[in-house]
């Protein structure tokens, strides 16, 4: 650091105001003014008046940044002022979750609403997808990377339990009452996106599925008469049970990730709520062989 006026070499801020005072043509202010002033810098942002300068610090805050208590409490009335951000500010559109429609959370005037009503519903945007496997593609080699080993973990550091809901902490936590409201919200949640049937129509559904799954069973044969052996939808190769027994005596049929399973392209309950008959959901057309893991994560989106 050094003085521009006599490029004398100084250590610190304290320095050079303590090397300003030989100086005595210009006071500190003017010298702040004249070499280190930034633009905007000692005017207020809610008046335009001048503000306090408070000497050269370190620190950047050489001037005040409000030039009054009046305008620094208005200031921060308007950025925390859901009202106010709605009537001057807010744009069509803004404030409400484009996935499901409900309205997201206020979190104050400079940033606005939040793009998304809940976590659920960010994660399940085709954008926020897109971004995820792009990122764990370059990162790891692979779009759909899950570590799950990492996860069994941290909860086991944390909770002493491989999951979460097994803990002591979570099972205080949530009584039955809150339970009940977790399990009545997440009903709701579902229903909106179409992934369950209301309470008024289960029965009706349930006949339908019925319906479906015997049809399903009529081409089961055919169907893996024509099967290639690759996921439908990834096109990797799966593994039979019987081939996963083989290597694998020790472990469960049910643990083997690439697991055939048959899977209904239009899903069942997607053809339900659009009107489609039971027996073209059940049809050859419609169905196709997939891992469990690919039918989980088209289940919910992820493909």
């Amino acid at each position: 650091m050094v003085c521009l006026i006599c490029q004398k070499k100084v250590k610190s801020f304290f320095g050079l105001v303590k090397h300003l005072r030989i100086h005595r043509e210009i006071s500190l202010k003017e010298y702040y003014d004249t070499y280190l002033r930034k633009d905007g810098e000692g005017i207020c942002p809610e008046c335009g008046g001048s503000t306090t300068f408070f000497g050269i610090k370190s620190d950047g805050k050489s001037y005040g940044k409000f030039c009054s208590c009046k305008c620094s409490s208005t200031n921060r009335f308007k950025n925390n002022n859901k009202e106010y951000y709605n009537t001057n500010l807010r744009k069509d559109g803004e404030g409400i979750c484009p996935e499901c429609g409900k309205e997201t959370s206020f979190i104050n005037v400079i940033q606005g609403y939040k793009h998304y009503c809940s976590g659920w519903c960010a994660g399940k945007s085709q954008t926020s997808i897109e971004k995820i496997k792009k990122t764990k593609k370059e990162r790891y080699g692979n779009e759909n990377y899950c570590n799950q080993e990492k996860i069994v973990k941290t909860f086991k550091k944390k909770y002493g339990v491989s999951n979460v809901f097994q803990s002591e902490h979570f099972k205080q936590i949530m009584t039955e009452e809150k339970q009940q409201e977790r399990n009545l919200h997440q009903r709701q949640s579902f229903e909106r996106i179409g992934k369950w049937v209301s309470l008024e129509r289960k029965s009706e559904f349930e006949k339908y599925e019925r319906i479906v799954w015997r049809e399903t069973k009529k081409w089961k044969r055919e169907l893996f008469e024509q099967w290639d052996g690759k996921d439908f939808y990834t096109g990797e190769r799966l593994v039979s049970n019987e081939g996963f027994k083989k290597k694998n005596p020790d472990k469960h049929i049910n643990t083997n990730p690439r697991q055939p399973s048959i899977d209904h392209k239009v899903e069942i309950i997607k053809g339900f709520n659009q009107g489609i008959s039971a027996e073209e959901i059940g049809h050859i057309d419609n169905l196709c062989i997939c891992s469990k893991s690919s039918n989980t994560k088209k289940r919910w989106g992820k493909i």
